[in-house]
C-alpha cells in the first residue's frame, strides 16, 4: 500500500513539473517572435528585461535588418529617437516609416543604423 502512495506522489510531481515546465517554454516562445508577425523587418528579438531594450536573436538571411548591418547578439536601444518597450514599438516604427533609425550597443559601443524597407 505504501510503495503505491508513493508511486502515486512520484507520478504526480512529475505531472506538476512536466505542466511547469510547458509553461515557462511557451512564456519563453512567445517574448520571442518575427517583428510584424510576417517578419518584414527580418529580425527575431526579445526584450532584455520588462520595458528594457532589445536583444536581437536572430536574422533573416538578406532580410532588411542584415542588410542594415544589424548583427545577432545587438542590443536595440532606440527606434526612431525613442526607447523601445517592447518588440511591438519596432513593429509601429517600421510599418509607419519607409526608413527606421536604429541606435544598438554592440561589444561596449553604440553604433547608428537605419533600416529601409524594400517594399513598396
Amino acid at each position: 500500500m505504501r510503495g503505491m502512495r508513493r508511486l502515486r506522489s512520484l507520478a504526480l510531481g512529475i505531472v506538476i513539473l512536466a505542466g511547469l515546465a510547458a509553461i515557462w517554454m511557451s512564456r519563453d516562445i512567445a517574448r520571442h517572435h518575427y517583428v510584424g508577425g510576417e517578419d518584414p523587418f527580418g529580425a527575431t528579438m526579445a526584450p532584455m528585461s520588462a520595458g528594457g531594450p532589445l536583444l536581437v536573436d536572430s536574422l533573416r538571411s538578406g532580410g532588411e535588418a542584415e542588410q542594415a548591418g544589424l548583427r545577432v547578439g545587438d542590443r536595440i536601444d532606440v527606434v526612431d529617437s525613442r526607447r523601445p518597450r517592447s518588440t511591438r514599438d519596432v513593429e509601429k516604427a517600421f510599418a509607419a516609416h519607409h526608413r527606421v533609425s536604429l541606435q544598438v550597443r554592440r561589444g561596449g559601443r553604440t553604433v547608428a543604423l537605419t533600416v529601409t524597407s524594400h517594399r513598396s
